[in-house]
C-alpha cells in the first residue's frame, strides 16, 4: 500500500496531460465548429436565476469526514490499455480503455476478470467511436463520443442477462458537448458548454445550463456565443434521480453542485465546501470575431467523478487549483454524498487521488480507480472499517 500511495502522488500531472489533450483537440476543431454556426435568437427559460436557493457548505465538514481505508487493491495492467474502472454490484468490473482498433473503449469483466463483453472499437464504422467520455451513474454507463456527436446508454442488467445485447448508438446534432444524459432514445439532456458566468471577468453568457433536446435538433450550435468557453466550463457530471424528477449537476470547473427539477429549472446551488475559484483570461479569435476564455495560470479541479444509488448521488471532490505538469503530493480527496434534494448527508475522505468512484453494497463501501506514476491503473475497494 505504501508504494501505491507514493506512486499516486503524481496523478495530477498525468490527469492534466489528458486534460491538455482535450484542450488541444478543442483548439484544433474550434474553427470547424464556429464557422458552422447559424445565428439565431435564443428564447429560453433561465436557469441562471437569482431567485433559486443558494447554500454555502461549511468548510469544517471536511475536518470530520469519515476516512476511507483500502480493503483490497488490484492492478489492472494486464487488461489492456485501461484508463479507468468502475464496479457494478460488487462483482462486475467495467474498464474504460484508451480506444484502439484492436480494443474496445469499454470492456466488462466478471469478478475473476473473465471477459464478458467488449464494446465500441475505435473507428467510423457501425458500433464504432472515435472518442469516449464515460460517466457511470450506478446502474447505466453513458459513453459519449463528443467528436462525432454519438452517445450510447449501456444497460448493465441487459448486458449481463442477454448475450446478444448490443447498446444502440444515438447520433445527435450538437457535437463537442461533453456532458450528456440519455433520457430515452428520443430525448437527451445536455449541459451547454457555452454556459459561463464569472463576476471577475464580467462575462455573463447563457440563460440555462441544462437543455432537453432531441437527437435531430441543434440547440447549442445554432446560437452564436461571443465567448468560446469549451476549455473552462465544458465538463461536468450530470446524474438523474431514479424517478427522473431531479437532476444533480456537479461542475468540474466550479466548486458547486446544482439541483434541477424535471423541467430543468434551477432549484438550488450548493457552493463549497472549499471557497476557491480560478482566474481567467480572454484571447481574441480574429477569424470569427469571438473571444476564447482560458485559465490564467492554474486549472480548478472541483468535482471529478460521480456515481449514485437509489437514495443518493456521490461526487468525487478535489476542490484544488493545479498547475499542469507539476507534481501534487499529499492531497486528500473527498466523496460528498447528496440526497436527491441537494442536501449533503455524508462526507468521506481518502489520501488516494482517485480517478473514478463506484458505490458498493455496504453503507460505507466504495470502489475507486487511480493511476500510479508508472501509468498503471489500480482498482481499490474502500470502506471505513465500521
Amino acid at each position: 500500500m505504501k508504494s501505491l500511495l507514493r506512486n499516486n502522488r503524481r496523478f495530477n500531472s498525468r490527469m492534466f496531460q489528458s486534460y491538455s489533450q482535450i484542450e488541444s483537440t478543442m483548439r484544433t476543431i474550434r474553427f470547424y465548429f464556429i464557422f458552422g454556426i447559424i445565428v439565431l435568437t435564443c428564447s429560453c427559460s433561465k436557469s441562471y436565476s437569482p431567485s433559486s436557493e443558494e447554500v454555502v457548505l461549511d468548510p469544517a465538514i471536511l475536518n470530520t469526514a469519515l476516512e476511507l481505508n483500502v480493503e483490497k487493491e488490484t492492478t489492472l495492467s494486464n487488461l489492456g490499455g485501461v484508463e479507468a474502472a468502475y464496479v457494478y454490484e460488487d462483482s462486475i468490473i467495467i474498464t474504460h480503455n484508451r480506444g484502439r482498433q484492436e480494443e474496445g473503449f469499454i470492456k466488462v469483466f466478471d469478478k475473476n476478470f473473465n471477459l464478458i463483453k467488449e464494446l465500441f472499437r475505435e473507428g467510423n464504422g457501425k458500433d464504432e467511436l472515435i472518442s469516449a467520455l464515460v460517466s457511470w451513474n450506478g446502474f447505466s454507463l453513458i459513453v459519449n463520443d463528443f467528436l462525432k456527436g454519438q452517445i450510447a446508454n449501456v444497460d448493465l442488467d441487459k448486458l449481463l442477462s442477454d448475450k446478444q445485447y448490443i447498446p444502440s448508438i444515438i447520433t445527435y446534432q450538437d457535437k463537442l458537448v461533453f456532458t450528456v444524459c440519455v433520457e430515452d432514445d428520443s430525448t437527451l439532456v445536455m449541459a451547454n458548454p457555452f454556459y459561463f458566468h464569472d463576476e471577475k471577468t464580467g462575462i455573463q453568457q447563457g440563460d440555462r445550463r441544462l437543455i432537453r433536446t432531441t437527437p435531430d435538433k441543434s440547440e447549442i450550435a445554432s446560437v452564436k456565443y461571443p465567448f468560446n468557453t469549451f476549455n473552462v466550463s465544458g465538463q461536468g457530471f450530470l446524474i438523474p434521480s431514479p424517478s427522473r424528477d431531479t437532476y444533480l449537476y456537479a461542475s468540474r470547473s466550479e466548486s458547486a453542485v446544482e439541483v434541477y427539477n424535471k423541467d430543468l429549472s434551477l432549484q438550488k446551488t450548493i457552493y463549497g465546501p472549499k471557497t476557491i475559484a480560478a482566474d481567467y483570461r480572454t484571447e481574441p479569435v480574429p477569424q470569427n470575431d469571438t473571444q476564447e476564455v482560458l485559465y490564467q495560470n492554474q486549472h480548478l479541479e472541483a468535482y471529478t467523478s460521480c456515481c449514485s444509488d437509489s437514495e443518493h448521488a456521490y461526487f468525487l471532490y478535489y476542490g484544488n487549483l493545479f498547475t499542469p505538469g507539476e507534481e501534487e503530493a499529499g492531497s486528500e480527496t473527498y466523496i460528498l454524498q447528496y440526497d436527491w434534494d441537494g442536501s449533503l448527508s455524508n462526507c468521506y475522505v481518502t489520501k488516494l487521488m482517485l480517478r473514478t468512484i463506484s458505490k458498493g453494497r455496504g453503507e460505507h463501501v466504495f470502489y475507486g480507480s487511480l493511476l500510479d506514476d508508472e501509468g498503471e491503473v489500480h482498482l481499490v475497494k474502500l470502506n471505513t472499517g465500521e
